[in-house]
């Protein structure tokens, strides 16, 4: 028996397609709401944010599969890239904005053009509470409950409803960004793909250390979540997925491989 423990799954950077990529997944809501106004990210930018492809993932485990068949397995496989090739929170929030940013500039309007200008930067969490989100939930309650007596509705109702889900999000994270600063070793699954023959390093090798953090969070992770996650956050249609091409046998090369069988069934 082996344990496979991945770290935080995200977008495909080959299969099934570049980008691939389903629901509203572990790093969304988040590189969401760094592409928004917010602007103060409580965290600590040292701090590895250890992201995975998944067929990278898929790549590991059919290697740990494989291991597993061979009775020649490890106890534990880490599918991971913070020791590997790490990506620090300082770093993944600067690759974020630029995706966003490379986004923005492509689109016309007021609200885009403002945009380019709110990048998100990490800070410490005291910062955050005096002059982010608690803060501005803390006035916003204020003028509500002053207004209250003479409108039949607060006024920043909507705001403070919107900061609420602010605060909750960022204290969810809080353990993958602020907290927990742990490096995750993949050697086991590392030595399994340095023991594969040379011809099917291309189709099964594990290679977290060739991944290119700029080209990957610009380039595909953002425009794949922009695609098919952010459009779930705020409630509408993502864009239809690219049709996977089977490659299918033709008719002549079917009979072949039947005959073949069949001959194959015969002399044994």
């Amino acid at each position: 028996m082996a344990v496979v423990r991945p770290a935080i799954v995200e977008s495909s950077i080959e299969k099934p397609f570049l980008g691939w990529n389903e629901g509203i997944n572990t790093s969304a809501s988040l590189s969401y709401l760094l592409g928004t106004f917010f602007r103060q990210l409580p965290t600590k930018e040292s701090k590895c944010l250890d992201l995975i492809p998944v067929d990278l993932v898929c790549r590991g485990m059919t290697l740990v599969a494989a291991a597993l068949a061979r009775r020649r397995h490890e106890r534990v496989y880490q599918l991971a890239t913070s020791a590997a090739n790490p990506c620090d929170m300082r770093r993944s929030i600067e690759l974020t904005g630029l995706g966003h940013r490379k986004f923005y500039r492509a689109q016309t309007g007021l609200n885009h053009r403002l945009r380019l200008k709110f990048d998100a930067i990490p800070v410490s969490k005291s910062r955050y509470q005096k002059l982010s989100a608690p803060a501005q939930k803390t006035i916003v309650q204020a003028i509500n409950r002053t207004v209250e007596p003479f409108a039949a509705r607060p006024p920043l109702a909507r705001r403070e409803r919107e900061l609420e889900k602010v605060i909750k999000l960022i204290s969810l994270f809080e353990p993958f960004i602020l907290h927990n600063d742990h490096i995750f070793e993949a050697a086991n699954v590392e030595r399994l793909s340095a023991a594969l023959p040379a011809d099917e390093q291309s189709d099964f090798g594990y290679d977290a250390r060739a991944l290119d953090w700029w080209d990957y969070w610009i380039n595909v992770h953002i425009p794949a979540l922009r695609k098919w996650c952010y459009p779930l956050i705020e409630g509408r249609q993502p864009e239809a997925r690219p049709r996977r091409q089977v490659p299918l046998a033709t008719r002549t090369e079917a009979n072949a491989a039947g005959a073949a069988g069949s001959a194959t069934a015969t002399t044994s």
